[in-house]
């Protein structure tokens, strides 16, 4: 569940090889870091029409290096054109590693649209780095399916993250309610945290959960710990943020999923130099409501190449669901990026072939895209078993795309149903 900047959303809305550069990455408990952003919410897209690749070069400064023990990247990266292939970056000359990219189990990623929210990071050699500017060079290749010669691919922000050694002068603090272990029964939680700083004065202080939910990251990780990175290098999508003493902050969980595995807090403590630190965590956090449960319904079969336009429709499926007789209230959450409607056009998606919404306009058509993460859902319209989803785009623009994971179906119901 998100309750920070959800209103920044409004939609249509994998088996993993584990390399060490991914065991590392995205921060931790206890980790020491600072960012540095190429962020001007513009960021650089390389889209050569006919060419089959390209690149472009930009600059990242980092200003301290001083205790650094280890560097990673992120960003904020969108679909591009489907198939597009090699998205690589390299630094300061040093080796060329892929960019980030989501959890797809099957297939080639490439012929998946996902877009990629700061999760996950890939790790940069730090014998790449150096103190001041740091030079980047950024790379696409050919489209290897469903291409139509035009290879696309770009980001939105471009984030170095540096990690120190315990020396580096940092904030400190721990969460101190809930406790280890603590049951939760209700949909919200209140969250203490005490923080200490004898460097810098305390910028924020943000909480963030490990749990299952869906991963509007795009990462296809379900299970983890979530936040979100925007267009200015900016975290969101996280539990909560306070800027001020005393930090106690409030989880709604009304939208959780129920949790087959105990949570885990953390807080990022920011102080004004922009360092960060990650408290230890809060661990063995039991969901256990007494008069509801929340399942999550996921995609089952999303396709390659998830995109309408020119009057197309595309369908999905949920996994199925077992009785509605108790159901009170449904969402729909997705990652769907809309087509260009130049208030001309329209995109609508819908459920068992009812209309949810159509959209005919963005809110700012300098902008591809806009979410619905959480679009209400009349229960009426499911039925038992596998529903389906679908989307349908009249534009002879740019497509609308639906990303990975696919849509899922946030189901609560008023009593626990019955056990499979």
């Amino acid at each position: 569940m998100r309750t920070t900047n959800q209103s920044k959303f409004s939609c249509l809305i994998i088996l993993v090889v584990l390399i060490p550069s991914l065991l590392l990455a995205d921060p931790k408990p206890g980790d020491i870091f600072r960012e540095y952003h190429f962020a001007d919410g513009r960021g650089i897209h390389l889209c050569p029409q006919g060419v089959i690749r390209d690149s472009a070069m930009f600059t990242i400064i980092v200003d301290d290096l001083k205790d650094a023990i280890r560097v990673e990247l992120t960003g904020y990266f969108h679909t591009g054109h489907i198939g597009t292939s090699e998205r690589r970056i390299r630094v300061n000359g040093g080796k060329t590693i892929d960019l980030p990219a989501a959890e797809i189990p099957a297939g080639n990623k490439e012929c998946y649209f996902s877009y990629i929210f700061g999760r996950p990071s890939v790790e940069v050699s730090l014998k790449d780095m150096k103190e001041g500017e740091n030079h980047l060079t950024f790379y696409v290749g050919p489209q290897i399916c469903h291409g139509f010669d035009w290879p696309c691919y770009g980001f939105h922000s471009m984030i170095l993250r540096v990690y120190y050694d315990n020396s580096k002068p940092h904030p400190t603090g721990k969460i101190e309610y809930p406790p280890n272990g603590h049951v939760i029964t209700n949909d919200e939680l209140m969250i203490k945290t005490n923080v200490d700083s004898t460097q810098a004065a305390i910028s924020s202080v943000d909480i963030v959960g490990y749990y299952y939910d869906y991963p509007f990251e795009g990462s296809g990780k379900y299970f983890d710990w979530h936040y979100l990175i925007d267009e200015y290098g900016r975290w969101f999508g996280f539990i909560n943020r306070n800027i001020n003493s005393p930090y106690h902050e409030t989880w709604n969980l009304e939208w959780l999923p129920d949790q087959d595995e105990p949570i885990k807090l953390m807080a990022r403590i920011t102080d004004i130099r922009g360092i960060s630190y990650m408290t230890p965590a809060v661990e063995n956090l039991i969901l256990k409501r007494e008069n509801h449960s929340v399942r999550m319904y996921k995609t089952t079969d999303v396709p390659e190449n998830f995109k309408v336009r020119v009057n197309e429709t595309m369908k999905s499926h949920f996994e199925p669901i077992a009785d509605l007789s108790q159901v009170i209230k449904v969402q729909m959450v997705s990652i769907i990026s809309i087509g260009h409607m130049d208030n001309k056009y329209f995109t609508f998606c819908g459920i068992n072939d009812i209309k949810l919404k159509q959209y005919e306009a963005l809110p700012n058509l300098n902008s591809d895209f806009f979410y619905d993460t959480y679009l209400p859902v009349n229960p009426g319209i499911l039925k038992r078993g596998v529903n389906e989803f679908f989307v349908h785009s009249n534009t002879d623009g740019h497509m609308t795309e639906v990303c990975w994971p696919g849509p899922a179906l946030l189901v609560r119901y008023e009593l626990l149903p019955e056990k499979k």
